[in-house]
């Protein structure tokens, strides 16, 4: 409740988290540096959303996209099977 609250107080806060945490599942980028990309583009400063409230966030939602990216990539027939 106290986080919906804060965000709704600092506008596009909850945008942000939602933006940090789909590129850090897509991109390959540094973590802060996608956070700093993030902010900027959205307006909303480090001030309003601390990095190191997201960052557990962000590193989750890559590790769990390698994971699958990973498990996929396993399960694919080799390239030279279908010659």
């Amino acid at each position: 409740m106290y986080l919906a609250a804060r965000c709704s107080a600092c506008g596009g806060a909850i945008q942000l988290v939602g933006d940090v945490s789909k590129r850090a599942a897509s991109e390959e980028m540094p973590l802060r540096q996608i956070f700093d990309d993030v902010c900027r583009s959205t307006g909303v400063g480090s001030e309003d959303v601390p990095i190191a409230s997201v960052d557990s966030l962000m590193y989750k939602r890559r590790r769990i996209a390698l994971r699958t990216r990973t498990v996929v990539t396993q399960q694919l027939p080799a390239a030279d099977s279908f010659s």
